[in-house]
Parts: structure tokens; C-alpha cells; sequence
């Protein structure tokens, strides 16, 4: 029986070490999804085409500009709405964001980490960054097609086997006809994109947009 039982618990211990291995990389969830189509799509409207165009040297002025851009709704505290958190600050500051926020884009979208080099327009505080939009803003081209209604759509998802996801896809973006109220599409771009899981959630790590022609 001593002999039974102890080749049991050799092969229970056995099982425990080899089920980790046979586990395999984590799986994206729905949400997980959703925030990579979200990163991908605000990217395209910042103009920003592939990794190489993103500037990972000034990752915190590239992360706000991300989050003014894409996550006003909720990332964004403005003064109107609580302004107990603007106390005692100079009125232009008319934006905060937390530190935490930041970090969690730069780490996410830039692949990068904050530095301590503060962009015109912006004070830190105790719990993140104060801005000042025209400041902040001030030599900062902003398309307005860039606002138009837009979509991005997965055509295809591939994970290797060290957890890395593969994604490719399109975005796209619409003008609406006064006179019928059809939507036009107005821009198009094929794109792949690569992400890495990590801590807290996945990370991109490259990504190439290839605009089409429209006409």
C-alpha cells in the first residue's frame, strides 16, 4: 500500500510540473481585442503609419498627445467637471492626466517608458500631468478628416508559440452624402500589427499601415 501511494504522489507531482508547460501562451480576450483595435485605429488618426514613425524619445508628450486624441471620455479629467483637483493652479491648465494613465499608454502603444522631461504645456503634480491645451497643442497639425466616423475590422489573428499575436486587418473612415445620407468611404488602409502579452494586458509592438488609393 506505502509503495501504491507513493507512486501516486510521484505522478501527481509528475501531472503538476508538466501541466504549466502544456498550458500554452495566453489567449487574448474580447476586451483585450477591443483595446488593440482601439490603439490601432487612434495611431492611423494621428497620421502615425508604422512603428518607426513613432516617436519613442518623447514618450510622454506621444502618450498624451495618444490619450487627448483617442480618450478624452476616459482618461481625461477637465477643470469644468472637477475643479477641487485645480486648485491653486494657473486657469490654462484646463486638463489632467493621471500618472498612472500615461504610463499604461506609453507602455502599451509606444513600447516605451516615461520620461522626465516635461512637453510645453505641461505640469506634473502629485498624481499626474496638468495641461494646458493650446499650449500642449501649439505646432500640432490636426487633420480634420481624422474625426470622421471610422472602423477597424480583424481579418485575421495568428498566435505563435511564445504568446505573440499576429493581427491583420483594415481601417477605414466615412463621409456621409447630405443629399442621400449614404456613407462614403473616404480612406482605407490595410495594416498588420504585432502584439506582445505582459503584465496587465498585451503590448504592441509593431504595426505598418498601407493606405489605398481612393478615388
Amino acid at each position: 500500500m506505502k509503495k501504491l501511494f507513493a507512486a501516486l504522489v510521484v505522478l501527481v507531482l509528475a501531472l503538476g510540473f508538466t501541466i504549466p508547460s502544456l498550458a500554452g501562451p495566453v489567449k487574448p480576450t474580447k476586451q483585450d481585442i477591443l483595446v488593440m483595435k482601439h490603439d490601432l485605429l487612434n495611431l492611423w488618426h494621428m497620421g502615425i503609419g508604422n512603428a518607426e514613425e513613432m516617436d519613442r524619445n518623447h514618450a510622454l508628450f506621444s502618450s498624451l498627445r495618444f490619450i487627448l486624441r483617442g480618450e478624452l471620455g476616459d482618461s481625461v479629467e477637465y477643470r469644468a467637471d472637477y475643479p477641487d483637483r485645480f486648485t491653486n493652479l494657473p486657469k490654462k491648465y484646463d486638463l489632467f492626466v493621471s500618472s498612472a494613465n500615461a504610463k499604461q499608454v506609453a507602455f502599451r502603444v509606444f513600447n516605451a517608458f516615461l520620461e522626465e522631461e516635461l512637453p510645453h504645456g505641461v505640469f506634473l503634480g502629485a498624481e499626474g500631468y496638468y495641461i494646458c491645451t493650446s499650449e500642449f497643442n501649439a505646432g500640432t497639425e490636426i487633420a480634420g478628416d481624422s474625426y470622421l466616423p471610422s472602423y477597424c475590422s480583424i481579418e485575421g489573428m495568428m498566435q505563435q508559440a511564445d504568446g505573440t499575436l499576429l493581427l491583420s486587418g483594415k481601417v477605414r473612415a466615412f463621409k456621409q452624402n447630405f443629399d442621400t445620407g449614404e456613407e462614403i468611404l473616404w480612406a482605407s488602409a490595410p495594416f498588420m500589427a504585432r502584439f506582445s502579452p505582459a503584465d496587465g494586458g498585451w503590448h504592441l509592438v509593431s504595426f505598418i499601415f498601407t493606405e489605398e488609393a481612393m478615388g
